[in-house]
């Protein structure tokens, strides 16, 4: 029996390169066990992460735009909203 493909992303804070309270943030993309970690580019106050909730908190102007970025370089990995899936009948 085959098992069901697998896929997620997650996303962290590298604390052990922390510098002035910001540590790099990094994405963890997952495929069936395998997992490869992924810079973000972007440098986030480590008070300002969300672990369990894998988010930057705050209305800051730079947490807006890192959470925008974020959301832009990720986009492709989110499913398609279902009004946009079409239902493949089989014959």
């Amino acid at each position: 029996m085959r098992s069901p493909n697998t896929f997620s992303v997650s996303f962290f804070l590298k604390k052990d390169k922390k510098k002035d309270g910001n540590a790099p943030l990094y994405a963890r993309i997952t495929v069936n066990g395998d997992y490869k970690d992924i810079s973000t580019k972007r440098w986030v106050l480590v008070s300002a992460w969300n672990q369990k909730a894998q988010k930057l908190s705050g209305k800051g102007d730079e947490n807006i735009i890192t959470k925008e970025k974020i959301r832009l370089r990720f986009l492709i990995l989110e499913p398609p909203p279902s009004q946009f899936v079409r239902k493949i009948s089989v014959l």
